[in-house]
């Protein structure tokens, strides 16, 4: 039987039985080791997703606040433009 997962017969030997092909157990570890993937890759989605409606509401949040600062800010470079201006042809 030929085995799809181990490539070499040398190191189909180590890791299973004499002729190359996987015990039980190490089946039973592999998929235990896939488990544990996948249920680190949740963990992380579920992270990710309790950020993403953090950032969400944070956003909502400051919007206005940002949008007013904007404002203070254009306000703010348009009167030191008209102060450059006014000084500079005066000197």
């Amino acid at each position: 039987m030929v085995n799809p997962w181990v490539w070499n017969k040398g190191v189909a030997r180590r890791v299973g039985g004499r002729d190359g092909s996987l015990t039980l157990a190490d089946r039973a570890c592999g998929c235990l080791r896939g488990y544990r993937s996948l249920k680190n890759l949740n963990d992380s989605r579920l992270t990710l997703k309790e950020f993403n409606n953090f950032s969400a509401q944070t956003l909502g949040t400051v919007s206005a606040d940002f949008a007013k600062h904007t404002k203070a800010i254009r306000s703010i470079k348009s009167d030191l433009d008209y102060i450059f201006k006014h000084t500079r042809y005066e000197a």
